[in-house]
């Protein structure tokens, strides 16, 4: 499969991603993402019709969402997203 993941934050996060690029297989890639104000300390995990987004903020819990027309949304924003970093 296919991964792509969008990481954004401080300059450790940065020294991670940059890190990391040179030992990921060829399907999975990586791209940090500078407006780190855009976002809480969230990740979010889109597979088939599911959203699974974790908020690691002071409470921990995980959001499992399934519906083919919020994930065809949240892949359009993720690719708006993916395109300017």
């Amino acid at each position: 499969p296919h991964i792509r993941e969008l990481i954004y934050g401080g300059e450790k996060s940065k020294a991670w991603v940059k890190e990391m690029q040179g030992g990921l297989s060829k399907n999975h890639r990586i791209k940090y993402f500078t407006d780190s104000t855009a976002f809480g300390q969230t990740d979010q995990c889109i597979i088939g019709n599911k959203i699974i987004t974790f908020s690691f903020g002071k409470e921990i819990f995980v959001l499992i969402t399934e519906s083919k027309e919020m994930a065809q949304t949240q892949r359009a924003l993720f690719e708006q997203i993916w395109k300017a970093a």
